[in-house]
């Protein structure tokens, strides 16, 4: 399975090399990676010239970019109309993956959206531009970004040849309801709160479309239990406001919150059109009290936001899947960064006993384990 992503795969630039990847251009009189700092301004990057330039980001890995859009600064004749968007993975060969002529009308702060039809990983992506909106003297854009296909891997564990296992997890969280910050049991706190709507309570009081807010760009959220718990388990609902979702972070337990043992850590992570994430650690220990601890966001400077945060203990069910068709493995698949953890206790067995109908096409990857593994992490 794969999808489109919503999230700009460039992040905010404040040069050319920083904080990742690299921005170049032909030419330039301002400089090109401020068409890549998500910064509206009279003008972004410009080039004195109203034909043949161009401007490229370079990832500093391949990516299937399948989408993306071209925002005009406060001169819109200066806007480009005539243009292609390449790929490449050397910087001399690169493949023209869209064409546009005469894109035309462009007014001021107008943003452009443009799909394209791409299977390839490159590392640089480049618009190279023909000609612009009629200014003789000058090119210019003001915004550029770009959208990643994002494939959706599953896996099944294996244990003969035509047998096929996966995991299903219990959904209740272990933190009731909140209706305040000690109500109707244990407490909900964080680092910091954006306003009174937006306190930690409401990132456990079972509604999505309320939140806890940050009035900074990092920080941690946390539930202190009145009991021990194993949490093996956890999962985060984002609002999807732009640039308040976590994408670094690490999920911590404690038994006196001066002490912290990290049971989790996550890097970068793109949410895509997903609103929630789930994660299954391999915890053996009981603790009172947990927490994110998010060390980045998805682009903002000043919040972060969370809709919810679920905790819970143990694996629900073993389902065993007597044939390896593309809905079920799609369906019962295991998720990249799940962790199976062999010792947990089981509730039950359930029988996949239904056909089922190929839906796509995918890889299969196999990976043999002995008696000595304990549990495994899909990366």
């Amino acid at each position: 399975m794969a999808y489109l992503s919503t999230d700009n795969s460039i992040p905010a630039m404040t040069s050319d090399i920083l904080p990742t990847g690299k921005v170049s251009a032909s030419s330039l009189s301002a400089d090109p990676w401020k068409a890549f700092n998500r910064i509206q301004d009279v003008h972004g990057w410009t080039v004195n010239s109203p034909t043949s330039s161009w401007i490229m980001y370079e990832f500093p890995t391949a990516k299937i970019i399948r989408k993306y859009s071209i925002k005009s600064d406060a001169y819109p004749l200066r806007a480009p109309t005539s243009w292609t968007f390449e790929g490449s993975n050397d910087g001399v060969n690169f493949t023209v993956l869209d064409s546009r002529e005469n894109i035309k009308p462009w007014t001021i702060y107008d943003t452009k959206s443009f799909e394209v039809t791409n299977n390839r990983y490159y590392k640089m992506y480049r618009v190279n531009i023909r000609s612009n909106n009629s200014d003789s003297g000058a090119t210019s854009i003001d915004q550029i970004e770009m959208f990643e296909y994002v494939y959706d891997y599953r896996y099944l564990i294996s244990t003969d040849p035509g047998k096929y296992y996966s995991l299903q997890y219990q959904n209740e969280t272990e933190i009731p309801y909140m209706k305040s910050a000690t109500s109707p049991i244990g407490e909900a706190t964080a680092s910091s709160s954006y306003n009174s709507s937006r306190e930690p309570w409401h990132a456990f009081d079972g509604n999505s479309n309320t939140s806890w807010a940050s009035n900074a760009a990092v920080g941690w959220l946390q539930y202190r239990f009145t009991e021990l718990k194993k949490i093996k388990k956890y999962s985060i609902w984002i609002t999807g406001t732009s640039g308040r979702s976590p994408v670094s972070w690490t999920f911590e337990a404690s038994l006196d919150g001066s002490t912290w043992d990290i049971l989790d850590n996550q890097s970068n992570l793109s949410w895509g059109n997903q609103k929630n994430k789930e994660f299954v650690i391999p915890n053996n220990k009981y603790y009172s009290i947990y927490r994110l601890n998010i060390t980045k966001n998805s682009g903002s400077n000043s919040t972060l936001e969370i809709a919810e945060l679920i905790m819970s203990q143990n694996i629900d069910w073993l389902i065993c899947i007597p044939f390896q068709r593309d809905d079920i493995h799609s369906k019962f698949g295991l998720t990249k960064n799940t962790v199976v953890d062999f010792n947990s206790e089981l509730s039950g067995i359930k029988r996949i006993v239904h056909d089922a109908k190929s839906v796509g096409s995918g890889k299969v990857f196999r990976l043999t384990l002995t008696d000595k593994v304990t549990s495994i992490k899909v990366e």
